[in-house]
């Protein structure tokens, strides 16, 4: 892992899915609205993921639970947010919007869904 001159975590995809992540924070996000009733609701979040290394890697997203045929499911919304920089095995950065498809595809690749909705169902325990 080497660190650009604008802070970035420059390293390989490979290199990237060989480094433990571990869940630091989830939340749910709150529209503050109560004059909505009778509205459709949806249920969105965000999760932040850090690795123990240095310098420490941190990949946030936000998500949304997906409910469909009777059914629940966590879903990645939009590109993560990360310090890290994707590149090639000629040390070349991939492009920033081809690094932020690459860590989505890392991240849906991730069992963050079970993390994330005990972390949701423990911090509302009161």
């Amino acid at each position: 892992m080497k660190i650009s001159t604008q802070g970035l975590i420059r390293l390989t995809y490979d290199a990237l899915s060989t480094i433990s992540l571990s869940h630091l924070i989830s939340g749910i996000d709150t529209d503050g609205s109560d004059d909505d009733c009778g509205r459709p609701t949806e249920l969105t979040g965000f999760t932040e993921w850090v690795t123990q290394t240095t310098p420490a890697i941190t990949i946030g997203w936000d998500w949304k639970i997906e409910f469909k045929n009777g059914q629940s499911r966590y879903e990645r919304l939009g590109l993560p947010r990360s310090n890290v920089m994707l590149i090639n095995d000629h040390g070349l950065d991939h492009g920033w919007g081809h690094n932020l498809d690459d860590l989505a595809r890392f991240v849906d690749s991730m069992p963050w869904p079970s993390v994330v909705d005990e972390a949701i169902k423990f911090s509302n325990i009161a």
